[in-house]
């Protein structure tokens, strides 16, 4: 299907695909469906010392990013083991949550509780910005170890697109 054809505003678009989706995640049989973007990006984090355990100057990690819709988590069976999913609020363009892999808090934060912490992101996904952490996702559930020890976050998916991920019983 295309969700992109006629001149429908983006906003349109939007409403459509979660019809969409609301439509087929209420067949009979299907536990759940997410939109969701293919591929990833890979970027730099930025670090600043006041927000690193014990750190005196500040870091830079080049980390994977993946775009991740509400709900995706839970329908990719990958844990949270801190924090929350994204919510309706997190899809607004300007929004600044973000979900990261268990290392890269670890990396970080050591022991300490990520949520609630900031990072600043460079380009190219967006724009540098201050990034706040909502979640925490298990980095083996999360497909990490495909890549080594791949440092990763997830961003909110707000964009239309013609993917969606389905899971079923049969």
């Amino acid at each position: 299907f295309n969700t992109f054809a006629g001149n429908a505003t983006f906003e349109a678009r939007q409403q459509q695909m979660a019809r969409l989706v609301e439509r087929i995640a209420a067949i009979p049989g299907v536990d759940g469906a997410v939109t969701q973007a293919d591929g990833y990006s890979v970027a730099q984090v930025v670090v600043h010392p006041a927000d690193r355990a014990g750190a005196q100057e500040r870091a830079a990690f080049t980390i994977r990013t993946r775009y991740a819709a509400e709900g995706y988590f839970r329908l990719m069976d990958i844990p949270l083991v801190g924090g929350r999913d994204f919510m309706t609020a997190d899809r607004q363009r300007d929004a600044s949550s973000i979900i990261i892999g268990a290392d890269l808090a670890r990396k970080l934060w050591g022991g300490l509780d990520p949520v609630g912490r900031r990072l600043q992101y460079v380009a190219p996904v967006r724009d540098s910005s201050t990034l706040v952490v909502v979640g925490v996702v298990d980095d083996k559930a999360a497909g990490s170890s495909e890549a080594g020890n791949t440092l990763r976050i997830f961003v909110p998916w707000y964009y239309h697109t013609p993917v969606v991920l389905v899971r079923t019983r049969t």
